[in-house]
């Protein structure tokens, strides 16, 4: 952070503090208040205490503890001194009674600025929307998890914090048993709280692994929060979209109204599978429903093979005769390796780093990123985009 770009991000539920407080930060030069879905990065936080302080100073501490806000400066109208001391605890170091003071705000952002001096950001990005890509199975029991958990960890690991995991599958979600991942929030936090959505929140919800990588993970019992409706989860999914490179989705197989438009919001949707009759047959089948209720979403879709073996009674060609499309990926058959990582809650490239499986999902996430530059290569000339050729509907089918 620099002096002419401090950036405060305000979370206060009175119109009338806002209000004051932009009124006194508009008149320091170098100040700038950010729009309520603006990105947080090296942000100066001013946070006023709700009516439950105790998930407000976890949310706080998360926040800190993931670098996704500078510092936190708090604010309430008459908070317990024992309270204060926690907020202490929690990262925080400054405070502002209520009504505010403008020398005392003043004064409390000097001191920040001061503490803080040319840190960078934490969290991504440059503003661009990234990648939302989605990772469903074409029946239960066939690896979508692994696929969808580790093609993030592949992605994140080209550039820490870039990636976002989110667990879509309702009622039941089991990314943090694969990431042995604690975690204090999950999406269901959020649908109770639409109102409150911001970059700041989503944050502070949010869980993030030692390597980096964020994850949203559902919530933990069937009828805990209740479901996600299809416009909380346009909203969740657009807000992460603007703050990371790449959100990644593990989703059920299913055709409601939150999985069709969690479907519409994805660049690419991975439908995963395996090399068998009854697979083959649901794949043939929501391939025609998805033809018939969305054309444009059925283009999407790209074929993943997980388990497969160059021995399959099934070979790669009659599946797609069977099915009318081509596969995009192979991914190889080591079920004793991926069932180690699952069990110690780890990724493939924590357990067999140079592995045919982590180099598979290597290669998948190279393919990804090379979308993502040609994508953002296509937008620099007009020119180019009108005269350019109709991408292929599939990509390379990697031999692993």
């Amino acid at each position: 952070m620099t002096r002419d770009t401090v950036k405060i991000a305000l979370t206060v539920r009175s119109d009338g503090l806002e209000e004051r407080l932009k009124q006194i930060v508009g008149k320091r030069e170098g100040f700038v208040v950010l729009p309520p879905n603006g990105d947080l990065g090296d942000a100066l936080l001013i946070y006023e205490l709700g009516k439950n302080p105790d998930r407000d100073l976890s949310r706080l501490s998360h926040l800190l503890d993931s670098g996704s806000v500078a510092e936190v400066i708090l604010t309430a109208s008459a908070p317990d001194p024992e309270l204060l001391i926690r907020a202490m605890r929690s990262g925080v170091k400054e405070f502002l009674p209520q009504p505010v003071n403008e020398p005392e705000l003043v004064a409390a952002l000097e001191r920040a600025v001061a503490r803080i001096g040319q840190q960078a950001p934490a969290v991504c990005k440059s503003g661009k929307r990234g990648q939302v890509v989605t990772v469903m199975g074409a029946k239960g029991g066939i690896g979508t998890t692994t696929i969808a958990v580790n093609l993030a960890a592949a992605l994140n690991a080209a550039k820490p914090g870039s990636t976002v995991l989110v667990d879509l599958r309702q009622p039941l979600g089991e990314i943090p048993f694969f990431l042995d991942l604690e975690y204090t929030f999950t999406w269901g936090d959020v649908t109770a709280n639409l109102t409150r959505l911001d970059a700041t929140y989503l944050m502070s919800v949010l869980a993030k692994h030692a390597s980096g990588l964020f994850v949203l993970p559902a919530p933990g019992t069937m009828d805990d929060e209740g479901g996600m409706g299809a416009s909380a989860a346009a909203a969740i999914l657009e807000m992460l979209a603007r703050l990371f490179d790449y959100v990644i989705i593990d989703a059920d197989c299913s055709l409601d109204e939150t999985t069709l438009k969690v479907m519409e919001l994805s660049e690419a949707v991975h439908l995963a599978m395996v090399l068998s009759l009854p697979c083959l047959a649901n794949v043939k089948k929501f391939l025609e429903t998805m033809l018939a209720v969305s054309p444009a979403i059925e283009q999407r879709i790209r074929l993943v093979v997980n388990r497969h073996l160059s021995s399959s009674e099934i070979n790669v060609g009659d599946a797609e005769s069977v099915v009318g499309k081509k596969m995009t990926w192979l991914i190889p058959n080591d079920y004793t390796q991926s069932l180690s990582a699952i069990n110690q809650g780890k990724t493939l490239f924590e357990v067999a780093p140079k592995g045919p499986l982590a180099k598979a999902f290597a290669s998948f996430a190279l393919e990804l990123g090379k979308r993502e530059k040609t994508r953002e290569e296509n937008k620099g000339s007009l020119l180019r985009r009108f005269f350019r050729k109709t991408a292929p509907t599939h990509g390379p089918v990697p031999q692993a």
